[in-house]
């Protein structure tokens, strides 16, 4: 029997909220404060009086113009540790939102951008509050992976192996 195997790929462009990855939104804002270092994005109430550009606006809007195909559906998850409000994609002045609703929360966005929405002015919007381990990735393997489809990644107790049956240094993960 032959087990087809998921290859599940991230394309989300700092994928660990690091100060040293992808920290500007479009128009040239920079949100590199919010980026603590610890695998978290730290988005301030708004405050009309704040010195950084999240503080006055309340939000980071992360530039990701370019990073994905027209016509071909993706799932944006992330988790939110703290915060009352959303979460969305943004393209073409037109977006998809969700709204969570307790704390620890793993939200989940369908999209497709389009041909007729350009592509090439797409933003991820997180309104106040702390949020982590943001994944986008093709919606196929998504859906194959929450079906049971045979993800690569391994439980606490599985050892992990790599394509070619290796066992890795460490054993289980």
């Amino acid at each position: 029997m032959t087990t087809t195997e998921i290859i599940r790929k991230n394309l989300f462009p700092n994928p660990n909220f690091s100060p040293t990855g992808l920290t500007h939104g479009l128009w040239g804002m920079q949100y590199v404060e919010c980026f603590p270092g610890d695998g978290t994005l730290t988005v301030p109430e708004k405050d009309p009086n704040g010195t950084t550009t999240a503080q006055k606006q309340g939000y980071v809007q992360l530039d990701i113009s370019g990073l994905l195909d027209a016509d071909t559906e993706y799932v944006l998850s992330v988790i939110r540790l703290s915060g009352t409000k959303l979460c969305g994609i943004y393209y073409n002045n037109q977006g998809i939102t969700v709204t969570p609703a307790d704390h620890g929360d793993l939200l989940t966005l369908r999209f497709t951008p389009s041909r007729i929405h350009d592509p090439s002015s797409l933003m991820v919007n997180f309104d106040t509050g702390v949020w982590t381990r943001p994944i986008i990735e093709l919606a196929s393997t998504y859906d194959a992976a929450v079906a049971g489809g045979g993800g690569s990644a391994s439980s606490p107790g599985t050892p992990c192996r790599d394509r070619n049956g290796i066992r890795r240094a460490g054993g289980a993960r």
